[in-house]
């Protein structure tokens, strides 16, 4: 089926969970921003690039489940890979009152924009891909 492969694990799945992973960073991000005279807040950040990397590598080398009662070999797969919110545990008090650096968190900020403007464009071809499929099929 055509349609399957332009829906792959390694096109729309692991877009959108970039997607979310971008999102949930920005989030992260502005909290920082706003706790930085906040006394003993710990700077927040978002874990998932390395988590979805060891998923896509594991899938390759993974078995191929033909029933839901078989037992699975190999990674969990891209589609339960989270992105993560973790607490940044170092003691560097940059501002004086927290861990907090205002030029790292603006520099973070101007990096996931692109990160998440290239992966909306990516997902925005995937997507474009599909149409093109139908419109084909349709003639």
């Amino acid at each position: 089926m055509v349609l399957k492969g332009l829906f792959s694990r390694f096109n729309v799945p692991v877009l959108k969970r970039a997607l979310d992973a971008a999102s949930l960073r920005q989030t992260t991000i502005a909290s920082n921003l706003a706790n930085i005279e906040t006394p003993h807040y710990r700077r927040k950040k978002v874990v998932f690039e390395s988590a979805m990397r060891k998923a896509l590598n594991s899938e390759a080398l993974s078995g191929f489940v033909t029933n839901p009662r078989h037992i699975r070999i190999g990674g969990e797969g891209v589609n339960n890979v989270q992105p993560k919110v973790i607490e940044d545990k170092s003691r560097n008090n940059v501002s004086g009152v927290n861990n907090v650096d205002v030029d790292q968190e603006m520099a973070g900020l101007a990096k996931n924009q692109l990160y998440y403007a290239f992966s909306a464009k990516l997902i925005a071809i995937q997507f474009n891909r599909i149409k093109e499929a139908i419109n084909e099929r349709a003639r």
